[in-house]
């Protein structure tokens, strides 16, 4: 029961968004969207899940993806979540690198068996983000999916250029 009502819910939020896959908003605009999506997860995870977000606030007029983030967190919760790791912290952060853009999304679960290049193949999903990012900025940006360098969980990383 839960579950049909979060799909309609990420449904309806996909509709809303994708209004063309080129489509970029403001991170600000990214976040408060995102915000229903991490409600909707609040409810269905319960004391199970803690998100916290680190934003740089003097990037919230830059613009990124529409819709980016919600993939991401849903595909870091999906790998993360085991039986060795019921419990899921995931850490949503924007920060300026240089004259990038960096979003990450890390979580404290399950590692990776597979390179990200595998993934990408195999989620349809996460080729879909990599394919709208090529579509807005060619080879000038950066995408992989990595078990933490310093272990314990996976790290998503997205770099794209820092764009009035």
């Amino acid at each position: 029961h839960h579950n049909i009502l979060m799909k309609i819910a990420i449904e309806f939020l996909r509709e809303i968004l994708y209004s063309s896959d080129t489509t970029e908003i403001p991170l600000e605009k990214e976040m408060r969207t995102l915000e229903y999506y991490l409600n909707i997860l609040q409810v269905r995870f319960s004391n199970d899940l803690r998100i916290r977000k680190e934003i740089d606030e003097n990037l919230l007029h830059h613009k990124v993806p529409a819709l980016l983030l919600q993939p991401l967190i849903e595909n870091s919760i999906k790998h993360g979540y085991s039986y060795d790791h019921p419990e899921l912290e995931v850490l949503i952060s924007v920060q300026a690198q240089g004259n990038l853009l960096l979003i990450k999304v890390e979580n404290n679960g399950a590692a990776l068996s597979q390179t990200s290049a595998e993934l990408m193949r195999k989620g349809v999903g996460l080729s879909n983000i990599n394919d709208r990012l090529k579509n807005l900025y060619g080879n000038n940006y950066f995408f992989e999916i990595r078990n933490k360098p310093e272990g314990n969980g996976v790290e998503t990383l997205v770099k794209i250029p820092i764009t009035q």
